[in-house]
This record gives C-alpha cells, structure tokens and sequence, in this order.
C-alpha cells in the first residue's frame, strides 16, 4: 500500500498515529480482510443509496399512480353526466 493509503488510514481514526506506524500494520490489515471491508464499505453505501432511490422511486410511481387514478376516475363521473344528460334528452323528446 503507498503512503496515500497510509494517510488514509490515518484520517479514519481521526488522524491519529504516525504514517510509519500505520504503515508498519497495514499488512496486517490486509491479511485480516481489511482491503474487503474497503469493498463493503463501499458496497455498503451503493446498497445504501440504491435502497433510498428505490424507495423515492416506489413513492413517486405510487403518487403519480394516485393522480391518474384520480383522473381517470373524474374522467369517468363526466362520461356518466353525459351518458344520463344524453338518455333523459333522448328519452325526453319521445
């Protein structure tokens, strides 16, 4: 690892320890899985954000599904107005 990822290392613990040090240990680290807790962190954040833009998306598709609805529904009470208006016009002029 370079000296970047060392002082990276560094900011995650509040900047806390010498580069030399962190160095000296990140071998270590990598052993240990640390490089994939890297990965999942930042799968992590990926899950994160994709199951919040999923959940904007389910709330937008649900309004605009209400507000269709809505007029479509409207759409349907006028149709109605003009079906009876017509039949009692019809039905009136006999």
């Amino acid at each position: 690892m370079t000296a970047t990822g060392a002082g990276a290392v560094r900011v995650a613990p509040g900047s806390t320890g010498s580069k030399t040090t962190i160095h000296r240990y990140l071998p270590e680290f990598d052993n240990e899985g640390a490089s994939f807790g890297k990965q999942v962190a930042v799968s992590e954040a990926l899950q994160d954000l994709v199951g919040r833009l999923t959940e904007r998306l389910h709330e937008e598709a649900d309004a605009r599904i209400k507000e269709v609805e809505a007029r479509y529904a409207a759409e349907l009470e006028a149709r109605d107005r003009t079906i009876v208006e017509q039949h009692t016009e019809i039905t009136g002029n006999r």
